[in-house]
């Protein structure tokens, strides 16, 4: 009872990551000149490789002549199927000033974000709630730090102390007792 295999654990698989997801971003379309307050603009915004070939890109036209209104049309082909789709921009205004862009998710018209994802299996850009989507340094635990929090607490800090442990990942891994000062 309990051995290697046993549970139903292989029935389950991991959320898709957003490192494994295509992205657009409002930083990345700012930086190449696309939102521009009064203008309307057309380009390709993004590509994507593997290796020296070109697998895929995505064109837009982003239409910013007024900020209140502004939008971003999207356009690509995946899997042998068309998609062009509008996706609506809004601004804020940061308390150090200028113009903060983003996107409103076309799949829940609620959702305000920086990035928007398009998964492998296809379909459309979407926010990361949308897809369900998770980091992959979530799925993965932190070998150091899990053996350092084995180690007694006067070695962990003599550890630190002499610089045989990292003081970082040795401070993130420092047991409640030392910090509740019970040590």
């Amino acid at each position: 009872m309990g051995g290697y295999g046993s549970g139903r654990w292989q029935w389950y698989s991991k959320k898709t990551t957003v490192e494994e997801c295509r992205s657009l971003s409002t930083t990345d379309l700012l930086r190449d000149g696309f939102l521009q307050p009064g203008q309307t603009v057309t380009g390709l915004a993004s590509r994507w490789y593997v290796g020296e070939r070109e697998v895929a890109s995505i064109g837009i036209d982003v239409d910013a002549y007024e900020t209140e209104s502004a939008y971003c049309r999207l356009y690509y082909k995946q899997s042998d199927r068309q998609y062009s789709y509008i996706v609506d921009l809004v601004t804020t205004e940061p308390h150090f000033g200028g113009v903060q862009w983003w996107f409103v998710c076309p799949l829940c018209n609620k959702s305000r974000c920086r990035k928007l994802y398009l998964p492998p299996s296809g379909g459309r850009f979407g926010c990361r709630s949308c897809h369900d989507l998770t980091y992959k340094s979530s799925q993965e635990s932190d070998k150091k730090v899990n053996a350092l929090r084995k180690l007694p607490v006067l070695d962990l800090l003599q550890g630190i102390n002499n610089g045989s442990i990292d003081f970082f990942l040795g401070f993130k891994a420092i047991p409640d007792e030392v910090w509740r000062g019970r040590w």
